[in-house]
């Protein structure tokens, strides 16, 4: 705490020091004794307006700043705010004060206060350390969230950048990829899908997770390499986005904090903790209650923590959270990569299981994004980031309902249910806690993933995927079938089918003799005479009767 005394030593001149105990002493120009009469008639006393000469430095020690200029302590005190830092108690012995505990930091940025006569930054006394410190990190702060912010600005475009890439050289990363054989890959060892887990050590995860997947996922190095060559524009724009946000993790205030508790834990235990962090000599392996004694290791940082006063985050965590949130807007771009892949080499291969990982690699950093803007009061990133929640949960059931070769019905339904439940969890969370100026917009994206959602959800229970089909495959389709029955027959669908049409080909007349059910879904197709009800004649392929050449 700051003392109120005034120093004992002694100046060069042989007289006492006018300064206040804990300051350096000033030079012997400020002697009240021996000062010329420019420094005695200097204005010290900003509230009684008093010059050197006028003030008893018994009562009110002054302290001299860098400038050459001197003020006494009240006046002082006033000037730096000791009273909005300390708790000041009256002594009735002495009939003085003394500084008896430290106050909490204030929220608000603070400001820098200078000498009263020539304007210069006080930062060199000792007796305002806490304060002139605080207004420092203040600053530092201020100039690193500017720099910042024009960091991610900068990095935003070049994903953009990166992503208009990606869409360019698709179709050409994709055919490179479908003339590379790759062997069937039915599982993949869950221990060392690295994808799943983000240790409380990393902020996110390092991009060779998912650049480096041919050994992990069975995938060939030949298509390894040409994803990661697709990938690298998104991986430079990951890479910019992680250094920010390692830059805003560890910030000035958090370097400070950090330190802060590191200084008082080492005033704390020293000479006072064994080897193990024991204190020395009270161990006693019969003593119950040694780990709910105060004086344990992990009592003391609890100790100097709440002792430390400063916040651990810092003043401001929108870097951090601005970039967390970019981040995860990578993963999922490549995530989607990944599902483009997967239309092209088929469930079978490990492409699936990376696809799998990488959703779940996408949940769990918007799970810390969603911790830290609730931490911060970051409310609208707090309803973006669960409305990405509520997409990656969108994708993991689309990815469920692909029906891949290890996952049966009764499992697909439990997984299904899961995950609906965790959806309208945090649906019903962003309905009552949305912020009003950004409502409109998070109800008009909500409707549409619950839209998805319902969809999604029907197929994973069901067990059928099926991706849209071309035009061109139509016409194979149509030829194939045709040729096997020889031109005959006619295309009927059951157009009550839920989530899609059941197509069927009635060979020979075309006519319906008899009633059945589709082997995958036990929709009724046929009829006895006439088609049951709910079955209709498919315009489109009946269509191509006649049009199409079945023998090309």
């Amino acid at each position: 705490m700051p003392c109120n005394r005034r120093c004992d030593k002694t100046l060069d001149c042989g007289h006492r020091c006018p300064s206040v105990c804990g300051e350096k002493c000033p030079k012997t120009k400020f002697c009240v004794i021996c000062a010329d009469d420019q420094t005695k008639n200097m204005l010290v006393d900003l509230i009684m307006q008093q010059s050197l000469c006028d003030v008893d430095v018994d009562d009110d020690p002054i302290l001299v700043m860098s400038c050459g200029h001197a003020l006494t302590m009240s006046s002082m005190d006033g000037v730096m705010e000791m009273s909005e830092y300390y708790v000041e108690s009256f002594v009735p012995e002495n009939l003085s004060t003394i500084f008896t505990s430290c106050r909490p930091l204030p929220g608000e940025e603070v400001k820098q206060q200078s000498c009263h006569l020539c304007r210069k930054p006080i930062v060199e006394l000792f007796r305002y350390g806490r304060r002139i410190k605080y207004a420092q990190l203040g600053t530092r702060s201020k100039k690193l969230l500017k720099q910042q912010s024009i960091a991610i600005g900068d990095a935003k475009e070049g994903l953009r950048t990166a992503q208009r890439l990606l869409e360019t050289n698709e179709a050409q990363f994709i055919s490179s990829i479908s003339k590379i054989n790759a062997e069937v890959r039915q599982d993949t060892p869950m221990e060392s899908r690295r994808l799943r887990t983000l240790p409380p050590s990393l902020q996110y995860v390092p991009e060779e997770w998912f650049r480096r997947i041919a050994d992990i996922y069975g995938i060939p190095k030949e298509q390894e390499a040409a994803w990661c060559k697709h990938i690298l524009p998104v991986v430079s724009s990951y890479r910019k986005f992680r250094k920010i946000n390692d830059k805003a993790f560890n910030s000035p205030a958090k370097q400070l904090f950090d330190a802060a508790v590191s200084h008082l834990y080492r005033a704390k235990t020293s000479g006072a903790l064994g080897q193990f962090g024991e204190p020395a000599g009270a161990y006693d392996d019969d003593d119950d209650d040694y780990y709910n004694t105060p004086t344990s290791a992990s009592a003391v940082i609890e100790a100097c923590i709440r002792e430390c006063g400063l916040p651990p985050g810092g003043f401001d965590g929108s870097p951090f959270i601005e970039s967390l949130q970019e981040l995860v807007n990578v993963l999922i771009l490549v995530q989607h990569q990944v599902v483009v892949v997967l239309d092209t080499v088929g469930l079978s291969s490990g492409w699936y299981w990376l696809a799998d990982d990488l959703i779940e690699c996408i949940r769990l950093h918007v799970e810390r994004l969603m911790v830290a803007t609730e931490e911060k009061k970051y409310y609208r990133h707090l309803a973006y980031g669960r409305l990405t929640m509520m997409e990656a949960l969108l994708k993991k059931v689309q990815l469920l309902g692909r029906s891949h070769t290890n996952t049966t019905r009764p499992h697909r339904i439990a997984v299904a249910d899961e995950l609906a439940a965790r959806f309208g969890m945090e649906a019903a969370i962003l309905e009552e806690y949305c912020p009003l100026g950004i409502k409109d917009e998070c109800m008009a994206r909500l409707q549409a993933v619950e839209e998805k959602m319902t969809k999604a959800i029907n197929i994973a229970k069901s067990g059928m995927f099926y991706a849209p089909v071309t035009e061109q495959e139509k016409v194979e389709l149509f030829r194939a079938i045709s040729q096997e029955v020889r031109g005959s027959g006619h295309w009927p669908t059951n157009a009550l089918r839920n989530p899609l049409p059941a197509q069927y080909v009635i060979a020979d007349c075309g006519n319906a003799n008899q009633v059945s059910q589709c082997p995958e879904c036990r929709a009724t197709i046929g009829g006895s005479g006439s088609l049951v009800a709910g079955n209709v004649r498919d315009a489109e392929f009946e269509g191509m009767i006649g049009r199409i050449n079945i023998n090309q």
